[in-house]
C-alpha cells in the first residue's frame, strides 16, 4: 500500500505532462480564436468556461465578478462542466473572512493567480472542502481578470480532478488565457457602451425632431379645431398607429362625454363620432379613473381590467390602446389616446416617453387657444355691447391715440371710426380743452380715479 502511494504522488510520466499540454495549447488557441470572434461578453463567458472544460479537461471552470457590496460578493457569471449545484451552495466573497481567503478571494484582492494544489489538505479548503471533494474538485486555480487600469474587476476559475494539477508551464498558458479574456470583456464593454450611447444620441436626435413636429402643428394656427386635428395627425404618423384621438372631459363624475377630435388610418374608421354626447358608462368611468390617478401615459390591451369592453375593442379592432390625461390650464381635462388595430403592440419606454412629453405640449397648446378663443369670444361680446349701449365709448393708448369708439362718439365727433382711429383729441376739439382730456387721460392711468369731463 505504501508503494501504491509513492506511485501515485509521483511526478507524472514526461509522455503524459506532454500530452496535457498539448491539450492546454490547443484549448488556449480556440479560446483566442473565440476571442477574435466575440461580440456578445456572455456568449464568450459561456465558450471559453466549455472550451477549457472540453478540451483542456477540467472538470468544473466558471468566471465570477467582485460586487463591491457591503460583504464582497463574488458574482458567478458563467460556468461549465459539472457543478451539481456548488456555486449555488457557496458563499462566495473576496473579503479576508475564511469564506474569502481560498482561490477566488484571495486572487481579487492580491491581483495574483492563485492554486489550490490539493483540497483534501490544504487548510483554507475547509469551509468548502466537503462539497468540493464530492464532486470531484481536488485541485484548483483562480486567475485574476484585471481592466486596463490593472483593477481586478473578477476571476476566471477551473477546477481539476487530479491533486497537483497545475504546473508552472500550465499556470503561465492559463494566466495568458485570463489576460486575453480580460481584454476581451474590456473591449466588448467599450463596444456596448458606445453603442448604448449611439443609440441614445439617436433616441434624442428623434425625440426632439418629433416635437418639432408636434410644436410646428401648434404653432401654425389659432384655430383650436385645426390645431387639435394637426397634432393628432402628426402624432399618427410618428407612432405608425391605427387612431389618435382626444375625448373631452376627461373626468369620471360627467354624466356625458364626446371625442372632439379623431384622427384615423382609411382603413380603420372612426370609433367615436366627433362631436356627439354620449352617456358615461361603467367601463368609460374605470378608464377615467384609472388615467387620472395616473402620473403618466397607461397602456391598454382587451384583457385589462380597464381597457376597452371586449365588444367595442372587437367591433373597432382595439388591439392595443396608449393614453393620458392632458391638463389644460384653463379648462377641464382631456383623454389623449392611440388605438393600435392591425397588431397587438407592446409599447416600449422610449414611446411612452414621447408620447407623454406630446401630451404635454398639447396641453399648452390648448391652454393658449382656449384662452385665445374665450378672449376672442368675450371681445365680441364687448364690441357688440359697446356698438349698441346709450354712452360714449372710446378707447385709446397710453400717447393718447384713439384704438376704437362706438357710433355715439363718431355722431359727437362727427367722423367716422375709420377717421377716428390713430388721431388724438387734439384733431377734434380746441388745444385747452384737448390738454385738459389728455390730463385726465393721464391721471386716469395713473390712479385709476379720472376727473370729470367738462361738458359742452
Amino acid at each position: 500500500m505504501l508503494d501504491v502511494s509513492r506511485e501515485f504522488s509521483a511526478p507524472r510520466p514526461a509522455e503524459e505532462t506532454l500530452a496535457r499540454l498539448v491539450r492546454e495549447q490547443r484549448a488556449v488557441s480556440m479560446c483566442h480564436q473565440t476571442l477574435m470572434r466575440a461580440v456578445d461578453e456572455q456568449a464568450l463567458l459561456d465558450d471559453i468556461c466549455r472550451i477549457v472544460c472540453e478540451e483542456a479537461g477540467y472538470r468544473m471552470a466558471w468566471v465570477g465578478f467582485a460586487e463591491h457590496d457591503e460583504a464582497k460578493t463574488v458574482r458567478p457569471v458563467a460556468s461549465a462542466g459539472f457543478d451539481d449545484g456548488y456555486l449555488d451552495l457557496l458563499r462566495i466573497t473576496w473579503a479576508d473572512t475564511d469564506w474569502g481567503r481560498g482561490a477566488t478571494g484571495t486572487a481579487i484582492r492580491t491581483g495574483r493567480t492563485v492554486c489550490l494544489q490539493n483540497y483534501a489538505t490544504d487548510p483554507v479548503t475547509i469551509p468548502w472542502r466537503a462539497e468540493a471533494l464530492q464532486r470531484g474538485y481536488l485541485a484548483g486555480i483562480a486567475l485574476p481578470l484585471k481592466d486596463e487600469s490593472g483593477v481586478v474587476f473578477g476571476t476566471l476559475n477551473m477546477y481539476s480532478s487530479e491533486p497537483n494539477a497545475f504546473t508552472t508551464e500550465e499556470v503561465r498558458l492559463l494566466e495568458e488565457l485570463a489576460g486575453d479574456l480580460a481584454f476581451g470583456i474590456v473591449v466588448l464593454r467599450a463596444r456596448a457602451e458606445r453603442k448604448h450611447i449611439y443609440r441614445q444620441l439617436q433616441g434624442n436626435l428623434h425625440f426632439f425632431e418629433c416635437m418639432d413636429q408636434v410644436n410646428l402643428a401648434i404653432q401654425e394656427t389659432n384655430d383650436l379645431e385645426q390645431m387639435m386635428s394637426q397634432v393628432l395627425g402628426v402624432t399618427l404618423s410618428i407612432f405608425e398607429c391605427d387612431r389618435a384621438w382626444l375625448v373631452y372631459p376627461c373626468d369620471p363624475e360627467s354624466a356625458t362625454w364626446r371625442a372632439p377630435m379623431e384622427r384615423t388610418r382609411p382603413e380603420y374608421p372612426g370609433a367615436m363620432a366627433a362631436g356627439i354626447d354620449f352617456p358615461m358608462d361603467p367601463d368609460v368611468r374605470r378608464a377615467m379613473t384609472a388615467v387620472r390617478a395616473s402620473c403618466g401615459p397607461l397602456a391598454f390591451d382587451p384583457a385589462s381590467e380597464f381597457g376597452p369592453p371586449p365588444a367595442v375593442s372587437e367591433e373597432y379592432s382595439i388591439r392595443s390602446m396608449l393614453c393620458m390625461a392632458v391638463y389644460p390650464r384653463t379648462d377641464k381635462a382631456y383623454m389623449f389616446g392611440l388605438h393600435q388595430c392591425s397588431h397587438p403592440r407592446i409599447w416600449t419606454e422610449d414611446e411612452k416617453t414621447l408620447f407623454e412629453a406630446i401630451g404635454r405640449r398639447l396641453a399648452d397648446g390648448l391652454t393658449s387657444l382656449i384662452s385665445y378663443r374665450n378672449l376672442r369670444d368675450r371681445e365680441g361680446q364687448l364690441s357688440a355691447l359697446v356698438q349698441t349701449i346709450p354712452d360714449l365709448v372710446w378707447l385709446k393708448d397710453s400717447n393718447g391715440v384713439f384704438l376704437r369708439c362706438n357710433p355715439q362718439f363718431e355722431r359727437l365727433v362727427g367722423a367716422g371710426e375709420g377717421e377716428i382711429v390713430g388721431k388724438t383729441d387734439y384733431d377734434f376739439v380746441d388745444k385747452d380743452i384737448a390738454e385738459f382730456f389728455r390730463e385726465n387721460d393721464c391721471q386716469a392711468m395713473a390712479t385709476a380715479n379720472p376727473t370729470p369731463t367738462r361738458s359742452g
